[in-house]
């Protein structure tokens, strides 16, 4: 829900508050993480896997994974 609709500028986007992460020094884990309310342990610890939830639907998040997360 952060990408915007070229064919619907009525959608509002969404967007996770404070400042991105440095990328020359990026934590450890997902780098979503410090700002994600939803986060957690392994979020912090591990990169999370890239995954595709239907076709050319992919996501990068711990929620989604099953059984690989701690």
């Amino acid at each position: 829900r952060a990408i915007p609709d070229v064919e619907d500028s009525s959608k509002r986007l969404v967007y996770i508050p404070g400042p991105p992460p440095d990328l020359s020094n990026p934590p450890p884990g997902c780098l979503f993480a410090p700002r994600c309310p939803r986060a957690k342990p392994v979020c912090r610890e591990r990169e999370p896997p890239f995954l595709e939830l239907k076709p050319d639907h992919y996501v990068a998040c711990w929620l989604y994974a099953k059984g690989d997360e701690r």
